[in-house]
């Protein structure tokens, strides 16, 4: 059987996955015929179809984790995760982390969402009024200018061709910048061009900071959810390598994991790797002394994603005053361009 869709599942689809699952297994039932429970108790859709391939797999005895990598559509991180909770013998408390873990996912990425919706509305607005300005009132206004072209100054007539020059500049950028967000778009869904993106974010200034506390949350979970299945601090480092988009703490982490190797304490190579600014990595060198580095590293998550949640309300509130003024600004300029003239011409008729 191949693989049922190279597409991953919705952070939602996965975190209910997760839950009926944990649930199942928690009440001593099968895996198998928890899965099959599963599939009776979901509707049409696509997770309904991966569910009953998996159901096929599990009643020949197949571990969850390589049923789950042979029917597709799951995380590379949750089948890894999975796999070390089956091996360790915690496979339904670890069900119970991802749960939580990828609901915290849905619920970032309906922040990040939520945060660029206003602006791109606006967007779409103000790129509708430029059009119609452009395509309709100012030619109209030109036609009629051009018939009594003798009783417009020169003064006027330049504001008229700057109103249409401006007009068109916006025109274009505008259709630029939705070429652009649509390329983005295109090349975001594939991993290579995901990485990318990051690299590309990295490099702008106002979205490095937002983009790193994204990294750094996704690594401080993932870290949490590893210690906290039993898994060793090196194995751990080399597993969250997959949550990073994120090529500046991609790198730090490579650091890390070869300081560990050497002989160096996790925690004093998280330090020099400047993973964590400075309060933050002593947080997580009280948790590793006192055994709670799990309890830390999630504690940590927590707090980026409130810091995460402040920057983005930060960009909504920059961005919309930016975008108004902008607009009022190509307005003022083609209503310039068309009421010199037409004062021009009232003052010839007066």
């Amino acid at each position: 059987m191949g693989k049922a869709s190279k597409r991953v599942l919705s952070a939602g689809d996965v975190s209910i996955f997760c839950t009926q699952l944990a649930m199942i297994l928690k009440a001593g039932v099968p895996l198998h015929q928890g899965v099959a429970a599963m599939v009776e108790d979901t509707g049409e859709g696509r997770l309904k179809k991966i569910l009953v391939q998996l159901d096929e797999l599990l009643q020949h005895n197949m571990p969850l984790g390589e049923a789950m990598e042979k029917v597709g559509g799951f995380p590379d991180y949750l089948i890894s995760m999975l796999s070390i909770g089956d091996v360790s013998g915690r496979l339904d408390s670890v069900l119970f982390k991802m749960a939580d873990y990828y609901e915290r996912e849905k619920a970032m990425k309906e922040k990040v969402r939520g945060a660029v919706l206003y602006p791109a509305t606006l967007f779409v607005m103000m790129s509708i009024i430029v059009v119609l300005l452009v395509t309709k009132v100012l030619p109209m206004f030109e036609k009629i200018f051009n018939q009594i072209g003798g009783n417009i100054s020169d003064e006027a007539n330049a504001a008229l061709k700057l109103g249409m020059i401006a007009g068109t500049v916006a025109m274009a950028i505008i259709l630029f910048l939705l070429v652009l967000l649509v390329l983005t778009l295109i090349v975001a869904k594939t991993k290579k061009g995901s990485l990318l993106l990051s690299k590309i974010l990295l490099k702008v200034p106002v979205l490095r900071g937002l983009v790193t506390k994204m990294a750094a949350r996704n690594f401080a979970s993932a870290m949490s959810l590893m210690l906290y299945s039993g898994v060793d601090v090196d194995k751990s480092l080399e597993l969250s390598g997959a949550v990073l988009n994120n090529e500046l703490l991609a790198r730090k982490l490579e650091q890390v994991r070869a300081r560990v190797r050497d002989g160096v304490s996790f925690t004093d190579a998280i330090a020099q790797a400047g993973m964590f600014p400075g309060l933050f990595s002593r947080m997580v060198s009280i948790g590793f002394k006192t055994g709670s580095t799990s309890e830390v590293m999630e504690k940590l998550s927590l707090i980026y994603e409130d810091e995460i949640d402040t920057s983005l309300n930060n960009m909504t509130s920059l961005i919309e005053p930016i975008l108004v003024g902008i607009l009022a600004l190509i307005i003022g300029v083609i209503l310039i361009a068309v009421m010199l003239p037409l004062a021009g011409i009232m003052t010839s008729i007066g």
